[in-house]
């Protein structure tokens, strides 16, 4: 028989409304003026809220993630003024942490505090806004003001398996964005998985959990028409889910064949203690041009995480990897 396949769609939602509750928070910080807040300052303090809210609840600290996505993503939408999961290139938020070298499963928080029409600050008088005093704000609403996003930005901050989170920050005079990136990493692999769809091998050691499955999902190369046509939508997903990697049988074993996938029978796929040692062929699976993602599933007690955002570009022609 076949394993059960998980298949996930991350809740990830935008804040629109602008609701302050009060904030216990250290009177130091606002005698910074504005001017002299750095965003590394910000930044800490937002993995201090963030760090806070887990605590409270009883989770573990997550530490500070280098990756740069978050922060493209929160510049472009200041620039753009729509709130988006996606890159105006189209890219989802996996597509963008991998591009910038993230190798870990990902679920995002976004949200915008202040004026979308910046041309009504010209005529008349806007408040100019404090950054501490709305990244508090969206921290506090992302906690305790959720439910019309169905408590997502709090499932986020609080998944007890994610390891890392990185921030975006940006703001002006008016408004305020902030992007939270929060990271499943815990696969530490001794070899590049390699440019060949023909013959990915993935070998490593992992920090916790069993090897579950591997799955292939599917994406068109995103475009500018990506972006406008899923810019409002507040949840996102891999992509459509092509092929399911499992180990090989004893003799006389089969699986049952899926409906909706392929199966791929890997040539090794073996966890020896912390040790992983994967090997398998797409040949036949990645022959559409577009994006492949490969999802190592682990099963960290009875939760299914997503370990890797591998990605294999297939054009005309054209092979390549990141």
């Amino acid at each position: 028989m076949s394993k059960k396949n998980i298949m996930v769609t991350v809740t990830v939602v935008s804040l629109a409304a602008a609701i302050y509750f009060g904030i216990t928070v250290s009177r130091a910080m606002y005698e910074l003026p504005t001017e002299q807040i750095s965003h590394d300052y910000l930044v800490q303090h937002a993995l201090e809220l963030v760090n806070k809210d887990r605590k409270d609840n009883g989770l573990g600290s997550l530490a500070l993630s280098a990756n740069k996505a978050a922060q493209t993503h929160a510049e472009e939408i200041l620039m753009t003024r729509t709130v988006s999961h996606w890159l105006t290139n189209g890219e989802k938020p996996y597509m963008t942490y991998a591009r910038y070298g993230g190798a870990g499963g990902i679920g995002q928080n976004v949200a915008f505090r202040g004026i979308t029409d910046i041309e009504q600050c010209k005529q008349s008088k806007c408040e100019i806004i404090d950054p501490i005093k709305k990244l508090e704000e969206i921290e506090y609403a992302m906690m305790f003001d959720d439910e019309y996003y169905e408590w997502g930005n709090k499932g986020n901050i609080l998944d007890p398996n994610h390891t890392h989170v990185s921030f975006g920050i940006a703001y002006d005079e008016y408004s305020f964005v902030l992007v939270q990136n929060f990271e499943y990493n815990y696969i530490n692999l001794t070899e590049p998985i390699g440019h060949d769809p023909n013959r990915i091998k993935i070998i490593g050691t992992l920090s916790e959990g069993r090897l579950y499955n591997i799955s292939v999902y599917y994406d068109p190369f995103p475009t500018t028409g990506s972006y406008e046509a899923h810019k409002n939508e507040k949840t996102y997903g891999f992509g459509r889910q092509i092929a399911v990697v499992e180990p090989p049988l004893p003799p006389n074993s089969y699986y049952e064949k899926p409906r909706d996938y392929e199966l791929i029978i890997a040539k090794n796929m073996v966890q020896d203690q912390s040790e992983i040692d994967v090997e398998f062929d797409m040949t036949g699976i990645a022959v559409e041009p577009g994006i492949y993602t490969l999802t190592v599933w682990l099963q960290i007690n009875h939760d299914y995480v997503p370990a890797t955002v591998y990605q294999i570009f297939i054009e005309p022609n054209i092979k390549d990897s990141i």
